[in-house]
């Protein structure tokens, strides 16, 4: 089949399950099925027929043919139309401007809570007079917890309570190198998932997780 033709009947899918966006949907299953991104859809010729990326991302259909790739979306367009979380889908999703993998270990961040994190940087660039209070933080030398944590080491320390995914403390810590964030989650497999996305950012020296529930992990700091 060709694009053309796979968007048309994806969109026409997806609009008669009641999915509100049912074409830019179809076109975000069909670059992640093919392992491209939306854009580079427009790049391709409408009525040729559909070709996998040989350099796709992991969890696209890289690999198949043109058959195996058709197949494949159908099976992602179905799943969508059956109201799954598109994001669960395609195994991402966009937090202030940053990506991060979610699954059903973990709530999907919604658009709404980047509000949390914008007030929470006000907040932080007001204490600091608007200048960050050090450089990166690294945690070369430092012994405990504890003490990699510390007021010496990081002049500001947010604690994120049912972190999930990670996305508010690792959006603040990616926007704040003088932060240190406390992370803490009741699930340890959304803690997992928290721990992979702040690796995948770069944060991981600034940031500890703990199982627990709500405040009960940082009592003793």
């Amino acid at each position: 089949m060709t694009y053309a033709a796979l968007l048309k009947w994806a969109a026409h899918e997806l609009n008669d399950a009641g999915i509100e966006g049912a074409r830019r949907e179809a076109e975000l299953l069909l670059a992640y099925t093919l392992g491209i991104r939306r854009e580079d859809l427009y790049l391709r010729n409408p009525l040729s027929e559909v070709q996998a990326d040989a350099a796709g991302k992991a969890g696209g259909a890289a690999s198949a043919d043109a058959a195996t790739a058709t197949v494949r979306f159908q099976e992602v367009v179905a799943r969508r139309a059956a109201r799954e979380p598109l994001a669960y889908i395609t195994g991402a999703k966009e937090f202030y401007g940053l990506t991060f993998a979610v699954d059903q270990r973990v709530l999907i961040p919604r658009p709404e809570t980047e509000l949390l994190v914008e007030l929470c940087l006000e907040h932080l660039e007001r204490r600091s007079g608007g200048k960050l209070s050090c450089e990166q933080h690294s945690s070369a030398g430092c012994g405990s917890q504890r003490e990699q944590y510390s007021v010496a080491h990081a002049p500001f320390v947010v604690a994120d309570i049912c972190t999930g995914s990670g996305a508010v403390g690792i959006a603040v810590a990616v926007n704040r190198p003088d932060v240190s964030v406390l992370a803490s989650d009741i699930s340890a497999a959304a803690l997992e998932v928290a721990a992979g996305n702040a690796q995948r950012h770069g944060v991981s020296e600034r940031i500890v997780f703990a199982q627990g529930d709500l405040f009960a992990p940082w009592k003793s700091w």
